[in-house]
């Protein structure tokens, strides 16, 4: 899940143009993993989040910010969605399948 092989360079940018369709970037503020997202999950969207993905968290649950007390200020980031958990730091390759759902169910 976490990487793909292949050949074609059409293939390489459908993946990548798609890995970025919603998500933006993520960082870890301190003990808590932030995805930054061009559109926020509606409440049903983070409701299966919070189902299906609930085995990577450490505790507590998937949560949306406007803003990440200790992010660093940045006009551009501004105006993104925080998609804010309590990462294991172990299950990267579904950390992967969770950008890829939101990607796909997210508009």
């Amino acid at each position: 899940s976490l990487f793909l092989i292949t050949d074609s360079v059409e293939r390489t940018v459908t993946d990548v143009a798609q890995f970025y369709r919603v998500f933006h970037s993520m960082q870890y503020i301190l003990d808590r993993l932030m995805f930054r997202l061009r559109h926020a999950p509606s409440d049903r969207q983070l409701a299966a989040i919070n189902r299906e993905f609930a085995d990577i968290l450490t505790d507590g649950e998937f949560k949306l910010h406007d803003a990440v007390p200790g992010e660093p200020a940045d006009a551009e980031l501004a105006p993104l969605a925080r998609l804010v958990f309590r990462f294991n730091r172990r299950n990267h390759g579904r950390l992967r399948k969770l950008i890829d759902w939101i990607n796909a169910e997210v508009r």
